[in-house]
Parts: structure tokens; C-alpha cells; sequence
């Protein structure tokens, strides 16, 4: 076994990725102590207690790393040699993670099964470990989660906890009034998944939470709160049967946006009990050969009656030179907006979209539907037989069916220019023919690639007065999107969190100005 947590003195505690490093840009090192009431007695976190338990659960992990100490981001993971590709860093078997499968929290045959990347999986696993907490020193995975972050990351969901983020948290959501951020959260309460519905879901299962030695009562909710950020940040997709849970080690990489490595898990095990092998619950083929196992050779299956179940984290890039810190992804495809609201992390290098409404851009929400059916038409592969190939290369740029503008660029996404073209159509031609309407909007759509002043000017005398009317339109909502933020701008930040807020605002009240000045230089009479 590794000796990758040799050394290491107990510390002080952190959130996930260390909540001073997602501050430190403001000039902001000071954290408050969380309100929530786990493990106050118990001694700080130790890597000695962290280990011993690895050792013990028989997690596997590579000589050629150790766990690095921070003043800023807590522990994290160097190497101690040059890592190639597909290096195995540990090696986790599955009984090893907590889920809702191994945990000792009994929850009633009639709990819904819910999709592994679904919110109330978060909240479920988190409900499994505030009960591994309260169960203290009588939990099995007691030395695992003494390791975890004390502190309480406070993501923006949270904001408005007073016993949390006090009147910072309050300021901060005013603050981002407007912003991509705020409609994130709007999106999370009509979808069901905001703080309310979190609490609502708390008041309903927490009376399944058994009293313990040390938490005889019921624990209050920000007890809850304090392990849903945890599990937020820190879970992972396993498989059907698991589906999401914490794993040990792996979770004590830093995230960064270049990431290093990936989680490996063999998928195809019974959604019933588990079992990678063959078991009494498989459906076999007229080969003698389980269906779930139907992709594997028969040396395959057999091998897997040798080995045990595990979850693998890997390095995925050609190397990890010596010294260097081995990092986990946030996610490419994640915006600057999306980073904040998911994981309470503010990168001014971060771009991606900022998202708009329907209500943003008018038109009915059945034209919407007729746009996004045209979309999704047009990206199969042989629609360029029917439709040419000048716009067909345009729905493989964007998120499917996403509206908005691409931060730096300026650009909008085809979604967003098809919904503000047809809003601008003539009523008669949408309603006869809105199939047509949106595939002449994806013709247009060329005139948004600025730099091509060629073809600007191929265009100039040719465009239509509906694609001027359209660009004219893009330029309003923009203006518009700015005006609704500019209500904040008086408003003081009065703490890290409204810090956060106000230099967040500032970047994407900056990228849309830079989008407004970008469509108004197109021609004077398409945009007048």
C-alpha cells in the first residue's frame, strides 16, 4: 500500500476545493464558522484515522502519489513521479463507497428510485450521510467522514439560510438580481429543485433519521444543509444499482477546469442486487449468456468471478509530470454562471453561455416547440439531402435547443436567432408554414459571424427585412438583459459572498456590452 497520507498533520477545515481559494480573488481569507451541529466534539480531521480505515476497506492506492497540505484548498493529490496515461491512482472497491446501497440509513421499500443524476438522489444520499454522521463513531464509515470538510460549502442555493450566509448571502442574491446566476435559481425553484422544495423534502424524510447516542433528537436543518453541499460537490455516477455515492480518496482531488483524471466503473451489474457476475436475477439469451453481460467475451466473464467490483480513478491525460497537483474536472461543458450556482466557484476565465428565456424573446411556447423540432431535424445526419449544407453545420455549434449568447463572441446560439426570427416573422407566414420560416432563419443566421466582411457585404443589398428586424430585436434584448441588472449597481457588498456576487455581475454585464457593440456593428441599415 501507498504511503500517500504519510506525513500529513491534522487541519484546519476547508470546503470542498477550499472556500478561502474561491475568495481569494477578492482579497477575502477570512470564513465563518459553520452553525451546523456535527461532530462539535470530535477531534480535527486526521489523515492517520483516514488511512488506516483505507488500508482496512482495501482500497488500493498508487505508490507514486502523496496528499498534499494547503493553506488554501485544504488536502489534495501530487505526484510523486511522472504519471502516464491510464495510470491507476486507487482502486475502490464497491463496498467500500457510501451510498444509498451501504449505508446503514433504512429507507422503506416505497422510496421512490430515482435517476442517478437526478436532485433528489443528492438529497437522498445526503439524508444517508447526515445519518452516518449522527451515528458518530458507530458508523462504519466513521474515519472516512471524519476526513470531510467541517466547514459547510455555501453554495448560492443556500444563500438565503440566515443561520449560514446571514445578511451576505441576502445581499448577494439582490446583487445578482437579473444575472444568469439569479435565473438559475429561478429555474431550480420551477423545477421543484430549490430551497424550499429542499426543506420540504428534510420535514418529510428526516422523521426516517433514528435518534443515536449522540443526536438523540431530530437534527435541525442545517445540519442537512451542511451534508447536501457535501454530497453536491462531491459525489459520483457508479452505476444502476449504486447509483450516486461518495468515494473515499478519490473525492480529495481539487477540481480544476483542465482535468487529469476519470472515473472508471463497470456499469452493466444487476440493478437488483448488484452483482457484476452472474446472478439468480439475470434474463439469459438462447447463448446461456445474461443479457447485461451480452458485450463480454466469455474470458471476460469469467474473469469477472475472479475480481473483485471496484471503482478505478485514472489518469486520463498522456502525462502528470513530478510535483505536479493531479486534478478533477468541474466539467467542460459547464458555463461561468453554471460553476457558480453548482459548485459556489467563481472563474473569471470560465465563458460559456449566458442563457435566455422564451419570455426573454417572445413568441409563443408552440413556436418554440416547432423551432426545436426543426432543430433537432436538422442535425440528423441525412438532412443535408433535404436541406443543403450551408445551415446544417449550424446545430452541431450549440447545445441543442439552448438559447442564449456565447460569452467573448458575442454570438447567439441557433435556438435563440430561430425563436427571434420567427417572433418577427409576419403572423400569417409563421402560422401557414413555420417549418420554412425556421429553416430561412438558419440561412440567415451566416450574417452573425463577424470578421467575414466579405460576406457582409455579399448580403448587404440582399438581406430581408425580417433578418434586419431579427438583429434589430437581438440588440433590444440584450439592452434589455442589461437594463434589468443595472438595478444592483448601487447596492454594497457587505462580505465574501456579495463579493463574489458583484465581481460575477461586473464579468457578465462586460460580455454583454461587448455582444451589443459586436451586433451593432453589422451595417447601419440592418440594425436602425
Amino acid at each position: 500500500m501507498s504511503d500517500a497520507l504519510a506525513g500529513l498533520k491534522s487541519i484546519r477545515d476547508y470546503g470542498s476545493d477550499g472556500e478561502e481559494d474561491r475568495l481569494e480573488s477578492d482579497g477575502l481569507v477570512e470564513i465563518p464558522k459553520s452553525s451546523h451541529g456535527l461532530f462539535t466534539t470530535e477531534p480535527p480531521p486526521s489523515p492517520d484515522t483516514l488511512w488506516h480505515w483505507l488500508r482496512a476497506q482495501g482500497i488500493e492506492v498508487s505508490d507514486h502519489v502523496k496528499v498534499k497540505e494547503s493553506e488554501t484548498s485544504g488536502w489534495g493529490l501530487l505526484a510523486t513521479d511522472d504519471l502516464a496515461e491510464f495510470h491507476v491512482l486507487c482502486r475502490i472497491p464497491k463496498t467500500a463507497i457510501l451510498s444509498l446501497r451501504t449505508t446503514s440509513l433504512k429507507l422503506p421499500t416505497s422510496t421512490p428510485t430515482y435517476d442517478p443524476r437526478s436532485t433528489h438522489s443528492v438529497w437522498f444520499l445526503a439524508l444517508a450521510l447526515l445519518h452516518e454522521f449522527r451515528l458518530g463513531r458507530e458508523s462504519r464509515f466513521y474515519e472516512y467522514i471524519q476526513s470531510l470538510p467541517r466547514d459547510t460549502l455555501r453554495l448560492p442555493i443556500c444563500w438565503d439560510v440566515k443561520e449560514l450566509c446571514g445578511r451576505d448571502g441576502q445581499v448577494a442574491l439582490e446583487i445578482l438580481r437579473g444575472s444568469d446566476v439569479d435565473r438559475s435559481l429561478r429555474r431550480q425553484r420551477i423545477r421543484g429543485k430549490g430551497l424550499t422544495d429542499l426543506e420540504s423534502f428534510y420535514e418529510l424524510y428526516a422523521k426516517l433519521l433514528p435518534p443515536t447516542a449522540s443526536h438523540p433528537a431530530r437534527s435541525p436543518f442545517i445540519d442537512y444543509i451542511h451534508c447536501f453541499c457535501l454530497v453536491s460537490s462531491r459525489a459520483f455516477v457508479i452505476d444502476v444499482y449504486h447509483t450516486l455515492a461518495l468515494c473515499p480518496f478519490a473525492d480529495l482531488l481539487n477540481h480544476s477546469e483542465s482535468s487529469h483524471t476519470s472515473l472508471s466503473s463497470d456499469d452493466f451489474v444487476c440493478g437488483t442486487c448488484g452483482s457484476l457476475r452472474t446472478c439468480s436475477h439475470d434474463r439469459f439469451n438462447t447463448s446461456g449468456r445474461p443479457y447485461r453481460l451480452d458485450h463480454l467475451s466469455g474470458n471476460a466473464i469469467r474473469r469477472l468471478h475472479e475480481e473483485v467490483d471496484t471503482v478505478d480513478l485514472l489518469v486520463e491525460v498522456p502525462m502528470v509530470h513530478l510535483g505536479e497537483e493531479i486534478f478533477n474536472s468541474y466539467g467542460p461543458s459547464l458555463s461561468s454562471s453554471q460553476l457558480l450556482t453548482e459548485w459556489g466557484y467563481l472563474d473569471a476565465e470560465r465563458h460559456g453561455l449566458i442563457h435566455f428565456d422564451l419570455e426573454d424573446i417572445g413568441g409563443s411556447p408552440q413556436l418554440h416547440g416547432i423551432c426545436l423540432s426543426v432543430l433537432a431535424y436538422l442535425a440528423e445526419p441525412d438532412a443535408s439531402e433535404h436541406c443543403g449544407s450551408e445551415y446544417i453545420r449550424f446545430p452541431s455549434l450549440d447545445p441543442p435547443g439552448l438559447m442564449g449568447v456565447h460569452r467573448q463572441s458575442g454570438k447567439i446560439t441557433q435556438a435563440m436567432w430561430s425563436q427571434v426570427y420567427m417572433s418577427v416573422s409576419p403572423a400569417d407566414a409563421v402560422k401557414v408554414d413555420p417549418t420554412s420560416i425556421c429553416k430561412e432563419s438558419l440561412l440567415s443566421r451566416s450574417l452573425s459571424v463577424w470578421g467575414d466582411q466579405e460576406g457582409i457585404k455579399e448580403h448587404q443589398q440582399t438581406t430581408s427585412v425580417t433578418c434586419k428586424m431579427a438583429i434589430r430585436r437581438v440588440i433590444g434584448i440584450l439592452n434589455a438583459r442589461l437594463q434589468g441588472m443595472s438595478r444592483s449597481e448601487k447596492m454594497s457588498p457587505v462580505g465574501p459572498l456579495s463579493r463574489m456576487a458583484r465581481k460575477y455581475v461586473e464579468g457578465e454585464e462586460r460580455e454583454l456590452k461587448l455582444a451589443v457593440e459586436k451586433w451593432k456593428s453589422l451595417p447601419a441599415s440592418w440594425t436602425e
